[in-house]
């Protein structure tokens, strides 16, 4: 019998940014098929019928979609009309945050139970993603025991795609407790975090079927992109920028924490704030979602 997981259509599907103005949902389709069995392929496009240079694919099992990334990984980026593209899992739209398709190896767990360890939540992990091993845990010690921890931890992968993989499970079960995920944000020292357009949502937001290519800008469905679908950095793509993107948001009820290098996580005490995370981050500040 499958798994949820395994029936879960988050795992299924694909984000494609980057592409020419020019190519269609056939040509996406033709590219994507080599690769299994697709049950949508769709190229979004504006109110005017313009491509906004990104799509989604959708395969009938995660099967075919760890085959692209494996692809990626292996010889670089896919290329689609001879030009290179940006192919990663598409962030559902229920991640209300607009750094969803931020590129970070690090996560953010909140709520641990007392009993957790490095090595429980390495183990955890690295169950629901195939045995891919975190590189390094930083659990949060209290300032008062430092036997103890504060409750919340950075974990870091070497590849950005389990971070992605990650945040599309949402949650997991770590000592008998259920958890939720966020990606990790880096902040520069002026705290800048980039683009983050306040728009609107855009359009209708409808679904797949309908693929949002006629009423009022909508992207149709529930990922994050542009227009109806959750902000998306520009990343140099022709006319994409922000689309319709939500501004900051901060981690779900974890608020501040660190003056200088976590922020927004909430109900956590104060920790020191010369505290720097591993991996050469030490002089930035980090936020999760």
């Amino acid at each position: 019998m499958a798994s949820p997981k395994d029936n879960d259509e988050r795992l299924k599907k694909l984000f494609v940014g980057g592409l020419k103005r020019d190519t269609e949902d056939d040509t996406l389709k033709s590219f994507f098929e080599q690769y299994g069995a697709m049950t949508d392929c769709v190229v979004i496009r504006s109110q005017s019928k313009e491509s906004r240079g990104f799509g989604y694919v959708t395969f009938e099992d995660e099967e075919s979609v760890l085959k692209v990334l494996e692809d990626k990984k292996e010889k670089g980026p896919h290329s689609i009309d001879g030009k290179e593209v940006e192919v990663k899992r598409a962030i559902p739209r229920d991640d209300q945050s607009s750094t969803a398709h931020l590129k970070t190896k690090k996560i953010f767990i909140g709520g641990l139970p007392d009993e957790a360890d490095a090595e429980s939540i390495k183990q955890s992990l690295a169950d629901r993603v195939r045995g891919m091993t975190p590189t390094n845990v930083d659990l949060i010690m209290k300032k008062e025991d430092e036997t103890k921890h504060r409750g919340f931890c950075f974990v870091e992968f070497e590849d950005e795609d389990i971070v992605d993989e990650l945040c599309c499970i949402k949650q997991v079960s770590i000592n008998g407790k259920s958890v939720e995920i966020k990606k990790a944000e880096p902040k520069d020292k002026s705290g800048s975090q980039g683009q983050r357009g306040r728009g609107g949502r855009g359009g209708g937001r409808g679904s797949f079927g309908g693929r949002g290519r006629g009423g009022g800008g909508g992207m149709g469905g529930n990922y994050h992109g542009a227009g109806g679908y959750g902000a998306y950095p520009g990343g140099g793509y022709d006319g994409f920028g922000d689309g319709g993107g939500y501004g900051d948001a901060s981690y779900g009820g974890y608020g501040s924490y660190g003056g200088d290098y976590y922020g927004n996580m909430g109900a956590y005490p104060q920790a020191p704030s010369n505290y720097g995370p591993q991996g050469g981050y030490r002089n930035n500040r980090y936020k999760p979602y």
